[in-house]
C-alpha cells in the first residue's frame, strides 16, 4: 500500500473541522451582512436614541464599607435617635416620630437619595417606579398603612361600610400571567396541561387548605395571618409551622405532584427571594 495516500481519523476529522469552521465564518459574515443591510434598509430616518444607566445602591461605597476603608467622621452631634437607612422602614420610623412630636432624632442614608427600594423617578412624560412599586390593599389592622396613604391622598375617603376609596390613579391592574408548559402557553400561572386525576387532587386539597387558613382564627381570637404580622395570632399551633420549612409542610400533607410542587417553589422564590426548601410553612 503507498502510505502517501492513506489519511488518519484525525487527519479527516481536521480537515473537516477546518472546513466547516472557514465556511461557517465566511456564512455568518454574509448573514451578519445581510441582517445590518435590512435593518439599515427598513430603520426609521427619524428613530430616536435613548440612553440609560442601571440605578441601584452605590458599589462604590459597598466596597468601601466591605474593605473598612470609609473615611473617618468629620462632624460629632449628641442626638436622641439615629435611623440608619432612608429606605421605607427608615422613612417610616421619621414619619412615625415626627408624627408623635418626637423630634431629636437624624435619619443617615449613605446614597445619594432616599426611598431604597421605593425610590422613583420622573421625566417630561410620566413618573416611573424604580424598585418595589407597588403594596397589597391594606387591611382594616393595618392602620399606620392608611394612615400615610390618607396624608398622600392615595385614600380619598371611606365608603359606608368603613372601606377605603383609593385614588384610581394609583391602583395597579391584577397582571395576567400566563405558563409555558408542555410546549404550549396556558392562563394563569397554576399549571393546568398534563395533570392527572392525582395531580388535581393534591391541588383541590392545597387549595381548601390555604383558603381555611385565610380566615382562620387562633385560640386568641386574632386571625392566623395578619398584617403587620406582629397582629397575627400566637396560637401554637399556627406558630409551629414557623418552626418547620414550606417543603417540609409540603411532604407531611404527603402532596408529591411536581405540578404542585414547582408553583409552591415559584409563589416562595416569586415572595422571598427563597426556595420552598429555605421558607418557613
Amino acid at each position: 500500500m503507498n502510505g502517501q495516500n492513506i489519511s488518519t481519523n484525525n487527519d479527516i476529522q481536521t480537515s473537516t473541522r477546518r472546513t466547516f469552521v472557514k465556511g461557517f465564518a465566511w456564512g455568518a459574515s454574509a448573514l451578519a451582512a445581510s441582517a445590518f443591510g435590512f435593518y439599515k434598509f427598513f430603520r426609521n430616518p427619524s428613530e430616536k436614541k435613548y440612553s440609560g444607566s442601571i440605578q441601584g445602591a452605590s458599589a462604590k461605597f459597598g466596597h468601601l464599607i466591605r474593605s473598612g476603608q470609609l473615611p473617618e467622621p468629620t462632624e460629632h452631634d449628641d442626638i436622641g435617635t439615629v435611623i440608619v437607612g432612608g429606605g421605607i422602614s427608615g422613612l417610616s420610623a421619621a414619619w412615625w416620630l415626627n408624627k408623635r412630636g418626637y423630634h431629636d432624632f437624624v435619619l443617615l442614608e449613605l446614597e445619594a437619595n432616599v426611598g431604597g427600594n421605593s425610590q422613583s423617578g420622573k421625566n417630561h412624560v410620566s413618573s416611573y417606579p424604580w424598585g418595589a412599586h407597588y403594596l397589597p390593599l391594606p387591611g382594616a389592622t393595618a392602620t399606620h398603612v392608611r394612615q400615610v396613604l390618607e396624608e398622600l391622598e392615595v385614600i380619598t375617603g371611606y365608603d359606608h361600610n368603613g372601606l377605603p376609596i383609593y385614588n384610581e390613579y394609583y391602583l395597579c391592574a391584577d397582571p395576567h400571567e400566563r405558563l409555558f408548559i408542555q410546549g404550549r402557553w396556558q392562563e394563569g400561572i397554576v399549571p393546568q396541561i398534563g395533570l392527572s386525576d392525582d395531580d388535581r387532587r393534591q391541588y383541590d386539597q392545597f387549595f381548601s387548605l390555604i383558603e381555611k387558613y385565610k380566615s382562620a382564627k387562633g385560640r386568641d381570637g386574632k386571625n392566623m395571618f395578619e398584617i403587620p404580622v406582629d397582629f397575627s395570632s400566637q396560637d401554637p399551633e399556627f406558630l409551629a409551622l414557623d418552626r418547620i420549612t414550606m417543603a417540609e409542610f409540603i411532604r407531611s400533607k404527603g402532596w408529591n405532584s411536581k405540578y404542585l410542587n414547582w408553583y409552591v417553589n415559584y409563589c416562595c422564590r416569586d415572595d422571598y427571594g427563597m426556595t420552598q426548601d429555605n421558607v418557613s410553612a
